[in-house]
């Protein structure tokens, strides 16, 4: 009879480690081929990336670096000890954003290498020596929700942020993330459009969801296994509890002989 409840316990633990287990093509990104990798070590894709066009209610920011001095720069400020030459602007309901001593100057409707350009020019006017104008984008925010290591709302460090920066940003994709059925939440037009990509097929890298938009939202499913998988440390202990006791039983039957 022993001979018996000892195959019933190691089948039982061989089905609760194979159940365990993420097979590799539910975790691999960008698979192409298959999971063992491409035939063709070099594979191109055509990305779709639309330039970012600045609009009412951005903030950006504006480094202007002259050959006027310090003291007559105006957009250099000044705290303990150091100098730094960055001003924040919010661009108001006219599509403006007010320089210091300039005045208004419309950059709504711009992308920010234009809007750098037009920045440049107003400074050029007798207010500052070959002024050198940088520009970034300080309200580019996405969320990412769900099955990731870091939960929350960030800010791109640019404009163009892939979706896969963006999951790292949020600490990367948890071990049961359903990397199949990825959601992304977009405002299009006023109307909020939901998404899903599927980051294990390379064909997303070509796809209009490959980079992100300002106030993206992605979240994450988790696998269906996942429900097994949070019970799997309760049957584990179950079955542990089962092969102590079946242990047991065996010796005091062997004692008994």
């Amino acid at each position: 009879m022993h001979n018996y409840l000892y195959k019933g316990i190691m089948l039982m633990n061989l089905a609760l480690l194979t159940f365990s287990c993420v097979p590799n093509k539910k975790i691999i990104y960008l698979q192409g081929d298959g999971v063992d990798g491409y035939n063709d070590p070099t594979i191109q894709y055509a990305t779709r990336y639309a330039e970012y066009i600045l609009k009412k209610d951005d903030v950006i920011g504006v480094n202007v670096f002259s050959t006027t001095e310090d003291e007559l720069n105006f957009f250099t400020t000044r705290g303990g000890g150091e100098s730094t030459r960055g001003l924040e602007f919010t661009i108001n309901e006219d599509g403006e954003v007010e320089l210091p001593v300039v005045g208004f100057v419309k950059v709504a409707g711009l992308n920010i290498a234009e809007s750098q350009n037009v920045i440049k020019e107003a400074l050029s006017k007798g207010f500052l020596e070959n002024p050198v104008v940088q520009v970034t984008l300080l309200s580019f925010n996405f969320t990412v929700l769900g099955e990731v290591n870091g939960e929350g709302t960030f800010t791109a460090p640019t404009p163009k942020i892939s979706v896969l920066e963006a999951l790292s940003m949020a600490g990367g994709l948890q071990k049961y993330a359903d990397r199949s059925n990825i959601k992304i939440v977009r405002n299009e037009n006023d109307k909020l459009n939901v998404h899903t990509i599927d980051v294990l097929n390379d064909d997303f890298l070509s796809s209009d969801f490959y980079y992100l938009k300002t106030k993206d939202v992605i979240i994450v499913s988790p696998l269906k296994s996942r429900n097994f998988q949070e019970g799997r440390s309760s049957l584990a202990f179950v079955i542990s509890i089962v092969n102590l006791v079946a242990v047991m039983a065996i010796a005091v039957n062997n004692l008994s002989k």
